[in-house]
């Protein structure tokens, strides 16, 4: 409990608000621009407490929502191969450097799943991707002790839940006839 009150924490409490209000955003663009600042505060925090792998996948992350917001909208289908492409290269060189235990993987197989996510132009399909990405994300924090963020975990998985019931179609009426 000690650790809620050292200054790092504020860190996660920033990138907890930004991750939350990232899924209520109706566009793509500012839904990414606004995960961005929340990838790379949590990926700062989890590196500042040890969690390098899951530091360096919450970066990789943070390039992948960079690459969508600096894109223009028309040309995210022509670049499709090289952000995979980069990401998975990124998400080699993660593996490389940071994996000591094969939960050390969960992070960065979540992130490589959220860029092939992420090429949906349907915000609601990329929030179904993200909420399934949590879970890897939550027994990683879990296994190695990181509480607070599990906490982040939660707060995403939930915000996402409630996201999904909120942006999705309504059902067409009936005709009663």
């Amino acid at each position: 409990m000690s650790d809620l009150f050292h200054p790092i924490t504020a860190v996660l409490a920033v990138s907890i608000a930004l991750a939350f209000l990232s899924v209520h955003m109706k566009t793509l663009r500012r839904m990414m621009g606004t995960k961005l600042g929340a990838d790379i505060l949590y990926g700062v925090y989890l590196t500042a407490i040890g969690g390098l792998s899951g530091g360096l996948a919450s970066f990789i992350a943070s390039c992948g929502s960079l690459t969508q917001v600096l894109t223009p909208e028309h040309k995210l289908a022509s670049t499709l191969r090289l952000r995979i492409l980069l990401a998975v290269m990124l998400s080699l060189a993660a593996i490389l450097v940071s994996v000591k235990t094969p939960g050390d993987l969960l992070p960065i197989l979540a992130v490589v799943f959220c860029r092939f996510v992420e090429i949906q132009k349907d915000p609601q399909r990329i929030r179904y991707g993200f909420f399934l990405s949590a879970f890897p994300w939550m027994i990683y924090n879990y296994s190695n002790g990181f509480y607070w963020p599990m906490l982040y975990n939660i707060v995403i998985a939930t915000s996402l839940m409630i996201a999904i019931i909120r942006h999705r179609n309504p059902a067409t009426p009936m005709d009663p006839a």
